[in-house]
């Protein structure tokens, strides 16, 4: 079973993640992607990364790349980009919707080296409602 450690020490650990830091935007890069009225929305941000809403309720929000960044001492690497997500609308049934702001999937050879193994999967991600 996976083992989630809570305190993320960069040093410590090597982060699995291609683009992890978020340095990589082919579709997307210098572009701010607005999503509203629409009840399902499925898209790109960063390269590995996904944004995916879904259920009947109209949702408002919008996705771009930010130089809003933590500090080294924070991520112990000096970031240049992070992910900024807006969300501009409530949504009414949160049982019946859901909004992902930030989707990231393993391929299946990258997942091939950590099976089974202790591993850290990190990003930083600015949103505007926690």
């Amino acid at each position: 079973m996976p083992r989630i450690t809570p305190i993320h020490t960069p040093a410590e650990l090597k982060n699995y993640a291609i683009n992890g830091a978020l340095d990589f935007w082919q579709e997307k890069v210098g572009n701010t992607t607005t999503v509203s009225a629409q009840a399902t929305h499925s898209g790109y941000m960063a390269d590995m990364f996904a944004v995916n809403a879904s259920g009947a309720t109209s949702k408002s929000f919008t996705y771009a790349r930010s130089t809003d960044v933590p500090t080294f001492q924070q991520a112990g690497f000096a970031a240049t980009y992070s992910g900024l997500f807006t969300n501009t609308t409530g949504i009414s049934l949160v049982a019946a919707d859901l909004i992902q702001p930030f989707q990231y999937v393993m391929e299946g050879l990258d997942y091939a080296k950590l099976h089974g193994k202790a591993v850290t999967v990190g990003f930083w991600f600015k949103a505007s409602i926690a």
